[in-house]
């Protein structure tokens, strides 16, 4: 995949160096990584949403081929074009 488009993960070991003074510091701290990670995945389903829509309304098959899966399977019509595409790879 587009390597502008991976999310970033946190990692066990970066969770496990923020210090937490009490139970309560400790699930504040757990809920405040969980919601990082969910920004950081929205902007990664953000990304690709945008390279999408750039490589459908510029036509740039080697882009789109970055976004789809191997076993894909597409019928795109509009205007004066139909495209079947069965398999990122056809």
């Amino acid at each position: 995949m587009n390597d502008i488009l991976e999310p970033r993960r946190v990692t066990s070991a970066q969770a496990a160096a923020v210090p937490a003074a009490s139970a309560k510091d400790a699930a504040d701290t757990a809920k405040l990584l969980r919601d990082v990670q969910a920004l950081h995945d929205i902007e990664a389903i953000k990304r690709l949403k945008h390279a999408y829509f750039r490589g459908i309304d510029s036509a740039d098959l080697e882009l789109l081929a970055t976004l789809f899966h191997p076993d894909v399977q597409v019928h795109f019509v509009g205007g004066d074009y139909e495209w079947l595409l069965d398999g990122r790879d056809q």
